[in-house]
């Protein structure tokens, strides 16, 4: 991203605009997301998750670091359907320079878009997605 996203507000999921790939139905990827990331307040966690078109196959794994209760250890989510999104409890800096990292493997079936999807753990008390966050995607065929 080459600018901040506006903050997330809701505890509902949103898509983080400009971290997406266009997908063809029937071919095997793997992806790996870096999600620079501050929040408006040190007890607002956030959660990070995947949409993506019908398929055969997903599974992804999302970790959210720097919880302030447990000094820095970071919050882990294994997921096989979309959507699905684990929230920290909280970070250890308001508006700090955060970091979250999502990965997996997806077999679609059917074209479409695979988005990363952002929400608060506290309604309106925002999450926002960084400058400089990226993604990658390989296609390894069918």
């Amino acid at each position: 991203l080459s600018a901040d996203l506006s903050a997330v507000t809701t505890t509902a999921l949103a898509d983080a605009t400009g971290l997406s790939f266009a997908l063809t139905s029937g071919r095997f990827y793997s992806f790996q997301f870096w999600i620079r990331f501050s929040t408006a307040a040190t007890t607002t966690g956030a959660q990070f998750a995947i949409n993506a078109p019908a398929n055969s196959y997903i599974v992804y794994r999302t970790e959210t670091s720097l919880t302030a209760a447990a000094a820095g250890a970071p919050t882990f989510r294994t997921a096989r359907a979309v959507n699905i999104g684990t929230a920290s409890a909280s970070v250890d800096a308001i508006n700090g320079n955060l970091l979250a990292v999502v990965q997996g493997m997806i077999q679609p079936s059917a074209n479409g878009t695979l988005i990363v999807r952002v929400g608060t753990e506290v309604a309106a008390s925002g999450v926002t997605v960084r400058a400089g966050s990226c993604g990658v995607l390989y296609d390894f065929g069918t």
